[in-house]
């Protein structure tokens, strides 16, 4: 999910009474399932921001030994990490994986590798999670500078969550509700009839969107 405001949604389905009979009512999105009875679906819509986040990457260096390779390695790692510092994160809040070594082969006249050792690249992923979503944001859009300073960085788009969903569904859930009451007392005023007690209500999809976008999350 994107950083900055997610959109939640919440549908509660509502069966209200009616104190008078009631006909059907078309293109709408009710259902009169008795004589007595009318069905109606409510929605809750709340704007939040994440608060935490995760951004992986992983740095990369080529040399004619494993020494060497491993040397400057450690010398982008210092390099990276103080960077990562500057940003406004600790030593906890990054975790770097072990070294990865690949092993390049020089090849012929055809392309075809041989078994002469040409160099040797190590590379080493790093993880940074936090609820600084801001900060990690600007880190992760501003994390091309290091190429100036000879520093092959890879990385993706941070992953941002919300941790405190279940916080807000108890709110949503009044919301739909109250929702699907009103719009009950619409519908039902429109053919002379008058909204009862509740009968019964069941909660419907909850679902997380990233702003602006409609993929599911």
């Amino acid at each position: 999910m994107k950083k900055s405001i997610a959109m939640f949604l919440l549908g509660a389905t509502l069966a209200f009474g009616l104190a008078l009979s009631a006909s059907i009512i078309a293109n709408a999105a009710v259902k009169v399932t008795k004589k007595d009875m009318i069905r109606v679906k409510g929605s809750a819509v709340k704007n939040v921001r994440s608060d935490f986040g995760t951004w992986y990457g992983s740095i990369t260096v080529t040399d004619i030994s494993t020494p060497q390779a491993y040397t400057r390695l450690n010398q982008h790692r210092q390099i990276v990490m103080q960077y990562f510092k500057n940003a406004g994160f600790q030593e906890s809040d990054v975790r770097w994986d072990s070294i990865d070594r690949e092993i390049n082969f020089r090849r012929n006249d055809k392309g075809v590798a041989t078994d002469a050792v040409l160099s040797y690249t190590l590379t080493q992923s790093f993880q940074i999670s936090s609820s600084k979503v801001d900060l990690l944001d600007a880190l992760s859009r501003n994390a091309t500078s290091l190429l100036r300073q000879g520093i092959y960085l890879r990385s993706s788009t941070p992953n941002f969550i919300v941790t405190n969903l279940d916080s807000y569904k108890m709110e949503l859930l009044q919301e739909a509700t109250k929702n699907g009451y009103e719009r009950a007392k619409i519908l039902a005023g429109n053919t002379g009839g008058k909204v009862g007690s509740l009968l019964s209500a069941s909660q419907g999809i909850f679902q997380v969107l990233a702003p602006g976008g409609s993929d599911i999350s």
